[in-house]
């Protein structure tokens, strides 16, 4: 899924990732989660809004920061007996973000 961020060098940036994965051990996987697709989507999402947030816009569009992306992936989901085989930003694009401002009962006069 999409979300918002902003990199190290103030760009906000629409990113959203696609991973692909192995189970190497479903008894870890099934042990430790309630959810175990959940529990993948929200490690992996994570990574990429706090690997993204520490990187400069130039950053993200090299392959060294697509192989950092999969190694910490890897690292955080190897306890789950899950093996991360590709991580990939699948958008990556500026955006402009605008706030609305609602105005309530207690405004109008």
């Amino acid at each position: 899924r999409t979300q918002s961020l902003v990199t190290t060098d103030g760009k906000t940036v629409g990113v959203g990732g696609m991973v692909t994965y192995r189970v190497n051990d479903v008894v870890a996987l099934l042990g430790k989660t309630f959810d175990a697709d959940q529990t993948i989507k929200d490690l992996c999402g994570g990574t990429i809004s706090e690997i993204v947030r520490t990187a400069a816009w130039a950053d993200l569009q090299t392959q060294e920061f697509e192989r950092e992306l999969r190694m910490i992936m890897r690292k955080r989901l190897r306890p789950f007996g899950v093996r991360i085989i590709r991580a990939t930003l699948t958008d990556c694009t500026p955006i402009r973000v605008y706030k609305l401002v609602n105005s309530t009962s207690a405004d109008v006069g």
